[in-house]
């Protein structure tokens, strides 16, 4: 028996020293992008990627690190975005989805990031001066298979914090991700946490947000995903869409088997929400939202069928009729409040040609403000039989 244990320890300990050990040299306040990209180009296999503790890494340029096999980057020190905004303008990523490009992109396989440090995207230059297109996403996972993030904070993103697309099998736990203005004249645009788009087996869990849009977008083709024990502040809540934009070109849009459960959303726009766009085609089934916490919430459980962004005016159709069939959705266990705003704690407006069903709601316990209307439930199914619909 000792033997075999001696052996095992043998073999474990001859696979850590296999294992390359890269640091990332800083340049002490200069641009450390080509210093970045060059380490992970040597060390894209089997590998360790240093940033070091107590460092900040400047960049200046965009960063595609794909190709990636079985690395794990530990991010000890602070990575700095400069904030150039016509050089990012004319150099991100475009990433040929609602318009996003991004400055960093990850891809490969068995990627692990962590380390207790931090991503700095120096976004109030960007709010101060209103700017609403061609921002960069701070992080992209692009056509990763087996992804852990863990233990890092994201910080002060010009747009999305983080797009998740073409991955399979992923954990995202113990982040931080806040972008809040210094200024309520220049608030943050577009600052959503989290965007899962042709994504599945994903996991986000023990996380704090705290930022202005969606603290959890599900967006096209994004199934099979659990978030759980996620507290958002300041949010859009979390979102099932926007979905359906694109009918028009052909795209089907389907979100399936997604739980959400044990979060809280305080001071928020929206706590559990299905939107999508008029005319929409696809299908959203199986999704549920279980105890949950909504305190101060614009629009507590809300599901429209005619969400249209003003900034994207050429996608909002006058076809309200139909959109994407909505099916087994339930709600459970949610408590909280409805703020002053004067809108239905619970809001389901649903298409007349392809009405919700299969929805429950139960355990509902979220106190209406002064002036909160009566709920609405418009074209669902088996409202009749809802307690909460009558």
């Amino acid at each position: 028996m000792k033997s075999i244990s001696l052996a095992l320890l043998s073999l474990a300990t001859l696979a850590l020293a296999s294992r390359k050990n890269c640091v990332i040299p800083s340049s002490g306040g200069g641009d450390d992008s080509d210093a970045i990209i060059d380490t992970f180009k040597t060390c894209s296999t089997k590998s360790k990627v240093v940033f070091s503790a107590d460092t900040t890494y400047n960049v200046y340029k965009p960063m595609n690190i794909s190709g990636l096999n079985d690395v794990h980057v530990s991010l000890e020190g602070n990575v700095l975005f400069s904030d150039n905004i016509t050089y990012w303008q004319e150099n991100v990523f475009l990433l040929n989805y609602q318009s996003a490009g991004t400055w960093w992109v990850f891809g490969g396989n068995k990627i692990t990031i962590d380390g207790g440090g931090s991503i700095n995207g120096n976004a109030q230059s960007w709010w101060n001066k209103k700017i609403t297109t061609t921002r960069p996403v701070m992080l992209t996972f692009d056509q990763v298979n087996d992804l852990t993030v863990s233990d890092i904070s994201l910080l002060q993103s010009p747009f999305w914090h983080m797009f998740v697309r073409d991955v399979t099998k992923a954990t995202f736990k113990k982040l931080l991700i806040k972008s809040v203005s210094n200024s309520t004249s220049f608030p943050p645009q577009n600052s959503d946490g989290w965007d899962l788009y042709r994504s599945s087996d994903i996991t986000i869990q023990d996380c704090t947000v705290i930022n202005s849009d969606d603290c959890v977008s599900f967006k096209p083709n994004a199934t099979d995903i659990t978030v759980k024990n996620v507290d958002c502040t300041g949010s859009h809540g979390l979102s099932i869409g926007s979905l359906g934009q694109y009918a028009a070109n052909g795209e089907i849009d389907i979100v399936r088997d997604v739980t959400i459960k044990d979060v809280s959303c305080t001071n928020c726009q929206n706590g559990a929400r299905i939107k999508t766009w008029p005319g929409g085609k696809g299908t959203i089934e199986n999704i549920k939202f279980e105890n949950m916490n909504v305190t101060n919430a614009d629009n507590p459980i809300v599901i429209t069928t005619h969400y249209c962004d003003n900034q994207q005016m050429d996608y909002c159709t006058s076809n309200g009729d139909e959109s994407l069939t909505i099916k087994n959705i339930e709600f459970n266990k949610i408590i909280g409040s409805a703020s002053s705003l004067g809108n239905p704690v619970i809001n389901l407006n649903c298409s007349t040609s392809t009405p919700c069903e299969g929805i429950t709601l139960s355990k509902i316990n979220i106190t209406p403000a002064a002036k909160s209307p009566a709920n609405v439930c418009v074209n669902v199914v088996g409202s009749d039989k809802i307690a909460e619909c009558q």
